[in-house]
Formats: structure tokens, sequence, C-alpha cells
């Protein structure tokens, strides 16, 4: 989308993209997609109910262990049961599984980026504001800090 700025000259807004389309030197067109390269880094091998060595896995885990001490502390009476300090404990460590979750889905979406875009793949923290992935999970990961705090 092309737009004027305040001093009357084009600005060119775009969104993040999922996909890229390169034309090969024997003119033939290449699409790469940022979900298909972050989720078929490595072929399946064996169960995915136990995969510890695998960092989908443990952001199910961590995730799911969220969620439940969530849901634990806001069924009706637990408060009570637990009291004031026991209810507040209970979300506070969901929130750490949460945020622990949201940041190796960052991870994993850093770690996906073409290697031009992360060539060392060892940094923490990148600025790539036009993959869709790194902004989702970005969000997220600041959004969990956030809750957190």
């Amino acid at each position: 989308m092309n737009t004027r700025n305040r001093e009357g000259r084009d600005v060119v807004i775009e969104a993040p993209v999922t996909f890229v389309d390169r034309v090969r030197s024997d003119g033939v067109i290449v699409r790469w997609e940022s979900r298909h390269h972050r989720k078929h880094q490595k072929p399946a091998v064996g169960s995915t109910w136990w995969a510890p060595k695998a960092r989908g896995w443990w952001i199910a885990i961590l995730f799911a262990i969220g969620s439940l001490l969530f849901a634990i502390g806001s069924v009706p009476g637990y408060a009570s049961a637990a009291g004031a300090v026991g209810d507040t404990v209970t979300y506070f460590v969901g929130s750490l599984f949460f945020t622990t979750a949201s940041f190796l889905s960052y991870r994993e979406a850093v770690d996906a980026a073409p290697g031009a875009l992360n060539p060392a793949h060892r940094r923490f923290f990148v600025y790539q504001p036009r993959r869709i992935d790194w902004w989702a999970t970005g969000v997220q990961l600041v959004g969990t800090l956030y809750f957190n705090v």
C-alpha cells in the first residue's frame, strides 16, 4: 500500500510476509514459506507424546502446565481454600510456565529465519519486522513479560 507522509513523500506500507518468491537462475520460481520452514526442519522420528529433545514438545508441555495452573487458580472456592497468597502464587507460577514457553516459541521462530537474517543462530533477540511469525511470537513474549510484572 502506498501513501504519503507529512512531508508529501511516498511511503510504502508493507505487511509482514509469510512467504518469499524467488526466481532461480534457470527461471523456475521457488516459494519459501516461513511456517513450512519452521515446522519441517527435521523429520519427525518416533513418538510425539514423549519427545523431551524436541523444542516443540517443551513448548506444548509448558503451555499446558501454565494453563492448568491458571484453570486451578480460577476455580470457584480455590482462593478461599488456598488463601489469597496461595491463589496469587498459583497464578504467578503459571505465568512463569507461560513466559518460558513463549520464549521458546520466539526462539523457534527466530531460528527458522533464513540464514541471511540470522546467520549466527545464537542471538537471543533480533529485529525481523517483515516476518509474521516473528511478530506473533514477539508480541506474545512481551505480553507474558508484562503479565509477570
